[in-house]
């Protein structure tokens, strides 16, 4: 009975379900279920950042208060971005990131949420220092947007205008990453570390699996 409940914790079912959802969309897109999978976007992305709420632990003051800011900042920067052109390059949304508000998705906020808070995680299991950290949970995020940009117009999340994702998109994307980044170290937010791992891991499974069979 002892053995059944470890194996049947809250984090060990995250971490089951974080997988279930990640190679169930890699085996049934491939499969030629690409429309039935990826419009499930939103519905995985939430569930994700449902999942974090739970173990993270995101619901204490401090841990809300942080992730209310990365959401909002990153909900702002995508405005200015999309409506200038100037931050990251000129690009607009598809439908597969749900609805939208001014021509943003809400989700593109809590996606911010859960790759800086997973990536920090990880960069906080194995750096001390502050701005090192910051650094390198940045450099997390930006290594896998770099697979990400080019699988974005192909599942309709994205579309640049000239094709492809320019220079100047992965360098705000970092720049702004570091910041948030920053917010986080310097918080002292206390965080579990193997359910961002998982999280963080299986994203990036995803998207270099598809990079490559796309490619």
């Amino acid at each position: 009975m002892k053995n059944i409940t470890t194996l049947y914790t809250k984090e060990n079912l995250s971490v089951f379900t974080v997988w279930l959802f990640s190679l169930s969309g890699m085996i049934g897109i491939s499969i030629g279920y690409f429309d039935w999978f990826i419009i499930k976007t939103p519905l995985n992305l939430l569930i994700l950042f449902g999942l974090l709420i739970l173990n993270f632990p995101i619901l204490k003051a401090k841990a809300i208060g942080i992730a209310v800011l990365i959401f909002l900042g990153g909900f702002a920067v995508e405005w200015a971005g999309v409506h200038s052109g100037v931050l990251f390059g000129e690009y607009y949304y598809g439908s597969n990131f749900g609805f939208k508000i001014d021509g943003i998705p809400p989700l593109i906020g809590i996606n911010w949420v859960i790759l800086t808070l997973t990536s920090a995680a990880i960069a906080q299991k194995y750096i001390e220092n502050k701005w090192l950290r910051a650094f390198c949970g940045a450099l997390l995020m930006v290594s896998l947007d770099f697979f990400i940009e080019p699988l974005a117009p192909i599942f309709d999340f994205w579309h640049w205008s000239i094709g492809h994702a320019p220079l100047q998109n992965f360098t705000t994307w970092f720049i702004v990453a570091f910041l948030m980044h920053l917010l986080y170290s310097f918080s002292k937010v206390e965080s579990s570390f193997r359910l961002p791992l998982h999280a963080f891991a299986s994203q990036a499974l995803f998207f270099i699996y598809f990079y490559f069979f796309y490619s």
